[in-house]
């Protein structure tokens, strides 16, 4: 206890002990919340997993029995077999799109930053793979890049990264008339030892009021999305020490996504 009229020096060790126990506490504190959290997070996950596969699993048992009445009975089914057929294949191609959206959650195989990989190499990686879309739609393509380039990320993880942000992109400039822009930035970050990388589109952007929810599981308003793409890149960036926000209206007039990774020491 301290005494009425105490001087400074008898204080002092009080507010240091005070001071230990209050950051001990917060500590914790944040601790729990970040378990809860994800265990929300992983709760809203499993209840998508079950609606998405549970759907796509009475399409693909139906195409089954109807297949086993055809063996018994063609007659039965003239007509109706082609259209479950078809029906089952989109439903196991929905099934694969599902299952590509986790795979980067499911990698804890590799200790992360063990592997490190050049930013400018994945960027152009993944401009190749979406190269026909991009013709297709006649979207501009520019890379503003710094001299720093070799991020302590693993490849896969951050390709996984950008092919979400451009895939996104692209999607909502297919959605407008021309010009259609899309530009990727590196820079060093302010925070030592790490690289911010900014996308930038013309695109419809985001809606006030919605830029923290669309990082959620499951938020997404793509008609037939998953809306698992901006929630793997937030765990991607952010296992990493980096962080990821968007801004809008962003630098092109649309969404600007920025996150930030560890540069290779």
């Amino acid at each position: 206890l301290i005494r009425d009229n105490a001087e400074a020096a008898e204080i002092l060790p009080y507010l240091e002990k005070f001071g230990e126990r209050l950051n001990k506490a917060r500590g914790r504190i944040e601790k729990t919340f970040g378990y809860y959290n994800r265990l929300a997070t992983i709760g809203t996950l499993a209840q998508m997993l079950v609606h998405e596969v549970g759907n796509n699993n009475v399409i693909i048992d139906r195409f089954i029995r109807t297949a086993r009445t055809y063996l018994k009975e063609p007659e039965k089914t003239e007509g109706v077999m082609l259209k479950h057929l078809m029906n089952a294949e989109s439903a196991l191609q929905s099934l694969d799109r599902l299952a590509e959206r986790f795979i980067p959650l499911a990698s804890r195989g590799f200790k992360r930053g063990r592997r490190q990989c050049s930013v400018k190499e994945a960027i152009e990686t993944c401009r190749i793979a979406r190269e026909k879309d991009l013709e297709r739609l006649d979207i501009a393509w520019e890379t503003k890049l710094a001299s720093a380039d070799q991020a302590k990320v693993d490849p896969g993880e951050l390709h996984a990264v950008f092919l979400n942000f451009i895939d996104n992109a692209i999607y909502w400039l297919s959605q407008k008339e021309n010009p259609k822009m899309l530009r990727i930035e590196s820079r060093q970050a302010g925070i030592s030892g790490q690289l911010e990388c900014r996308i930038s589109d013309n695109g419809p952007g985001i809606d006030k009021g919605e830029e923290s929810k669309i990082f959620l599981p499951g938020v997404t308003k793509r008609p037939g999305g998953f809306g698992m793409g901006l929630t793997v890149i937030a765990e991607i960036v952010e296992g990493h020490g980096g962080s990821v926000l968007v801004e809008c209206p962003g630098d092109l007039g649309g969404a600007t996504f920025v996150f930030s990774i560890p540069l290779a020491t």
